[in-house]
């Protein structure tokens, strides 16, 4: 039958899941048939549920709690707000625990109107610090990765685009940061392109036609690292360096050897 957006003992194809960890309770962005946020307690048990289906008009004037179509990613800041993914909305939906509404965080990179068929909002993560200073954003439409400013949602930089070679995406769909503020994304690609750790090569997992990817990028805390990564692509792109860009590269520590063996690589750098 239809689907009623409703149940509290199914799912209907979620998108992710994040844990208080506070105590335990289960925010799921469900997610591909469903339009809702629904929370469960570490048990299993239904407390509650927001969201709904959006219609045109909602979606492109950001109304709280409405989803334009794919509710793709969850997450949970340190400021104890949930975070949500409108994919299609081309937005990020903020709301406290109980699903009182915040604030949007809009991702406009996609499409002049919207829905956005593809969409821009496909994962959310935070920087490590504890004031949580950045937000990623993995921009599937796109295939890249926005940096912004997280108190009030301005993209900083970017990072990535189109591809199958190192640092580049295709269908770049979800990520994740470790203790030390390293970038992971995983993607959905024909080929597997690029240097992984021992680690990862047993992460990869199989599907018809296609390999999931996990690369890792490190993207430095630092304001100067962040600020240094538009600038750089703009030198890529005309084919005109400024020299001081590689002074500011050395003092962050990202000329030197990036391939090394112990990554079963050729233990040599691109410079």
């Amino acid at each position: 039958g239809k689907p009623l957006n409703a149940a509290k003992d199914q799912l209907n194809e979620p998108a992710g899941m994040v844990v208080d960890p506070g105590n335990g309770d289960i925010y799921v962005a469900d997610g591909y048939g469903n339009r809702r946020v629904v929370v469960f307690d570490k048990n299993g048990k239904y407390l509650r549920q927001w969201g709904r289906q959006a219609t045109v008009e909602e979606t492109q004037q950001g109304v709280a709690g409405a989803f334009s179509q794919v509710v793709h990613c969850i997450a949970m800041g340190n400021d104890g707000l949930i975070y949500v993914c409108d994919r299609q909305g081309d937005r990020i939906q903020v709301f406290d625990k109980m699903g009182n509404f915040k604030r949007n965080i809009w991702i406009r990179t996609g499409t002049p109107t919207l829905p956005d068929p593809r969409g821009t909002a496909w994962w959310v993560e935070f920087s490590r610090d504890p004031q949580q200073k950045y937000m990623y954003v993995m921009n599937g439409r796109n295939e890249n990765v926005h940096v912004l400013d997280h108190e009030s949602g301005k993209i900083l930089s970017t990072f990535g685009r189109p591809g199958h070679q190192i640092g580049n995406f295709t269908h770049g769909h979800t990520m994740a940061v470790d203790s030390k503020g390293n970038i992971f994304y995983a993607a959905y690609s024909y080929t597997q392109v690029g240097c992984f750790p021992e680690s990862l090569k047993t992460a990869r997992w199989l599907f018809p036609s296609y390999l999931l990817l996990i690369n890792l990028f490190v993207v430095p805390i630092a304001a100067g690292g962040l600020l240094l990564l538009p600038r750089v692509a703009k030198a890529y792109l005309e084919e005109h360096t400024d020299r001081e860009i590689f002074h500011e590269m050395g003092e962050l520590g990202l000329i030197g050897i990036t391939l090394p063996e112990e990554y079963g690589c050729a233990n040599a750098s691109y410079v």
